[in-house]
């Protein structure tokens, strides 16, 4: 842009960059899917059994400064 500033689209973010500063907002896991990754389990199926997940829905902000 002629103005100095750019704005850019990853993933399931978005963000706006100037000349000496950006900021960008981020949501990883936006459905808040839950995903069986692993089957944790103890002698067979006969004790304990579990599953490792995904992590869950997470969002926040970076704002940075060059100077």
């Amino acid at each position: 842009m002629g103005n100095g500033s750019e704005t850019w689209y990853r993933g399931e973010g978005v963000g706006v960059a100037r000349a000496n500063w950006d900021v960008a907002l981020f949501v990883n896991n936006l459905t808040n899917e839950r995903a069986l990754l692993a089957l944790d389990r103890e002698r067979g199926l006969l004790a304990r059994v579990g599953y490792l997940t995904n992590q869950p829905r997470t969002f926040g902000t970076t704002l940075r400064f060059n100077y």
